[in-house]
């Protein structure tokens, strides 16, 4: 063969052959009677990147096709005119190869390793799940002091056989969704160290995604400002519509207890009623600072919080924040309330206080440290 034909050859066979994806396909059954309502089909959706692709029911059969990466996952709902009926959440992992889902109730994938491995996974947090559940419902019959006590060992028990779980699942699935998907169920349970530890051994899917590089970003901020730090000023509004600083109350000479809180956030509701409204009248007088910071209130509106501050009598200053994320970006704040006690210089003295460690922290900061003699 002349040597230049062969070198054309070779190399549109290397074109070829590297251009050439893996396929996921996907063979789906459905006889639930909404399968043959008016605008009944599948649709399925990318939970990365929210894509949809819908397809069409034929005499109660589906087909699909992707590409294959085990770093997706899409989730597979029946769609009507009417309604949405996600069947027992479901989802795959695109892998190479074919699927096969049956969309009823219950609804069952079957296909491919990493399928096969994520099914296992969810059936047995499943069970760590029930079994707990089990166990509160014993617990709340117990009388008071027992029941927390009791409750409080089931919670224990939980999370450290969810956390075993997980790992096992991780070290065996480091890259793609898996070991992200296992990751999730305990992510904030863990310090910004362990988050770290954990990403670095997982796969880049892990490590780019948005979710965790949030998290991540989260515990660097909270790092920033941990306990002894200087605190990190933001600006807002005050109910009256004018502008104002965390830093016009916090390093100005006095303690300050600022309260992350939002209208529709039942336990800031709670801490406010239980805690806030006593600490507030009780250590006012004695040098002490209450300030609240209304974060992440729907569509940005603060009427509502207005509307809480008269309901619950809150008497203390405000800083509306509107939908503006700043102030729990920069302090890593993934969930209210968030209650912060600042020094007179503004040093985080300290955080995440509730009930009565909140109450100790605040009378330990104003009582004065009595000077011995020898």
């Amino acid at each position: 063969m002349n040597k230049k034909i062969f070198y054309v050859l070779a190399i549109a066979g290397i074109v070829l052959l590297g251009g050439c994806k893996q396929v996921c396909t996907v063979t789906g059954t459905i006889t639930d009677e909404l399968a043959s309502t008016p605008g009944a089909a599948i649709v399925f959706t990318d939970m990365l990147t929210e894509q949809a692709d819908t397809v069409q029911i034929v005499d109660g059969a589906f087909e699909y096709s992707c590409d294959a990466n085990i770093d997706g996952c899409i989730t597979v709902a029946l769609v009507t005119d009417a309604r949405i009926k996600n069947n027992n959440n479901t989802m795959f992992i695109p892998e190479a190869g074919t699927i096969t889902i049956n969309l009823n109730e219950p609804a069952i994938v079957e296909g491919g390793k990493h399928n096969k491995a994520l099914f296992e996974f969810r059936d047995l947090l499943k069970q760590i799940q029930e079994e707990a559940v089990s166990q509160f419902e014993e617990a709340r019959a117990l009388p008071q002091e027992e029941a927390a006590v009791k409750m409080q060992e089931v919670r224990e028990n939980y999370q450290t056989k969810v956390r075993e779980l997980s790992d096992k699942t991780i070290d065996a699935n480091p890259n793609g969704y898996l070991g992200f998907y296992a990751l999730n169920n305990f992510v904030y349970d863990l310090s910004y160290e362990e988050l770290k530890g954990y990403v670095e051994k997982m796969g880049d899917f892990t490590k780019n995604h948005p979710f965790i590089a949030r998290q991540i970003a989260a515990g660097e901020a909270r790092e920033a400002t941990a306990e002894g730090k200087m605190f990190a000023d933001f600006e807002g509004k005050t109910p009256a519509g004018e502008a104002i600083k965390l830093s016009d109350y916090v390093g100005q000479g006095k303690y300050v207890l600022v309260d992350f809180w939002a209208s529709w956030c039942g336990p800031c509701k709670n801490e406010i009623k239980n805690t806030l409204l006593g600490v507030y009248d009780t250590y006012t007088d004695k040098g002490l600072v209450v300030l609240g910071v209304a974060v992440w209130e729907r569509n940005g509106d603060n009427s509502a919080s207005v509307a809480t501050m008269e309901e619950l009598g809150m008497k203390w200053d405000q800083i509306f924040m509107g939908d503006d994320k700043t102030p729990t970006d920069l302090y890593g704040i993934s969930g209210i309330p968030q209650i912060i006690l600042f020094g007179p210089d503004g040093t985080i003295v300290k955080r995440d206080l509730r009930g009565e460690e909140l109450i100790k922290a605040v009378e330990e900061a104003l009582t004065p440290v009595e000077e011995t003699t020898e």
